[in-house]
């Protein structure tokens, strides 16, 4: 979300909306756009660490969240190969945000 990542995928013609933790399809026409939305990410990312503030303070507290860049790489590989092989097999990607 941070990145406007989430944002740039729910501009594609998904069935559903990714965001409300609900089961979205990526349907197989939108497995490649999707794919280089995740590729972008991952070259805007690399060698990084990021902060986000996570909605609004609370008695004075600001909750933020972290993201480690090694680990949020490895998610991006992995869900740039899951797109990939079932884009070349032809099929349709259920996805959670």
């Amino acid at each position: 979300m941070g990145h406007g990542v989430l944002d740039q995928l729910n501009e594609l013609p998904l069935q559903g909306r990714l965001g409300d933790g609900m089961q979205v399809l990526i349907p197989p026409g939108q497995l490649e756009p999707a794919r280089l939305l995740f590729y972008r990410a991952d070259e805007q990312t690399y060698a990084g660490r990021f902060e986000f503030a996570v909605g609004s303070q609370v008695d004075g507290v600001e909750y933020r969240i972290r993201i480690d860049n090694r680990e949020y790489q490895h998610t991006l590989s992995g869900l740039q190969y899951l797109l990939r092989t079932a884009s070349h097999d032809g099929l349709a990607v259920w996805i959670t945000i």
